[in-house]
């Protein structure tokens, strides 16, 4: 989808440059069908040279000289049109640039998450310490802080607020409503959600360093075009926020309304 979008927005800047002269961008065309041409007749030529099948003599014979007559006319073609043709010679190594560290970038990738075929994979070795971040106490809240429990012993919630009563009032109904689970309040006079939680984080995992943090955020799934708007940014912000921390395994519990 990205490349079709992409490929329409190129023609559209190319009509734009040009006009709308179709006799103006034939050249392009031209020059870019020959190019392939000679590209696709070319890897036949290898291909016969490699495999050596019967008949590959008169194969490669067809396949190279579609090669050179199509670079002849691309070459041709090239000079006769310059300097609009030209565009397109200097297009082509741009591109096949980006193809390559596209696919270099894919095989880096690839390299660093392969596993050995002789690689046993045991149990963690690290226990594991869940961490809510609530914006109050609700039904999402409620199930991601049973999520939380069925994955480890030590689950606490953390809220951030600006205003100590509210925060107090909270912790009382939380107390009661949910017991076992301690809240711990965390104060942002400035209101800031994010950087509190994070420097909460800070303070609190090099005082367990054998532990993988699992932070559960709750989401609200939207059910129409304005609730991606009205809901779930201080979620999403947590999330980038919190992608790529070491020992931080994030996790996303949807609640969906009923009805």
């Amino acid at each position: 989808t990205t490349g079709i979008v992409l490929l329409g927005v190129v023609a559209a800047l190319l009509v734009i440059l040009f006009g709308a002269d179709t006799h103006a961008l034939i050249p392009l065309y031209a020059v870019g069908v020959f190019i392939d041409f000679t590209i696709s007749q070319s890897g036949m030529v290898r291909h016969w040279l490699s495999t050596r099948d019967r008949g590959w003599q008169y194969r490669l014979a067809i396949n190279a000289s579609g090669a050179i007559l199509t670079s002849v006319v691309a070459v041709v073609v090239t000079t006769v049109k310059a300097p609009t043709s030209l565009v397109i010679i200097l297009l082509i190594p741009i591109i096949a640039g980006v193809m390559l560290f596209i696919r270099r970038e894919y095989d880096a990738v690839s390299r660093e998450l392969s596993l050995r075929r002789d690689q046993i994979i045991g149990p963690p070795h690290r226990r594991e310490r869940v961490v809510i971040p609530v914006p109050g106490l609700s039904r999402a809240v409620v199930q991601a802080v049973n999520f939380g429990r069925a994955l480890a012993d030590d689950v606490r919630a953390v809220h951030v607020s600006a205003d100590p009563e509210e925060a107090a009032a909270l912790k009382a109904d939380w107390e009661r409503q949910v017991p076992g689970v301690p809240l711990v309040i965390v104060e942002s006079p400035y209101r800031s959600l994010v950087l509190p939680f994070l420097a909460y984080l800070d303070v609190m995992m090099p005082a367990e360093p054998d532990l993988i943090t699992l932070i559960v955020l709750p989401e609200y799934v939207p059910r129409h075009w304005w609730d991606k708007i009205l809901y779930n940014q201080t979620t999403n912000r947590l999330r980038r926020a919190l992608i790529g921390r070491p020992d931080t395994v994030v996790a996303t519990v949807p609640y969906r309304r009923e009805g």
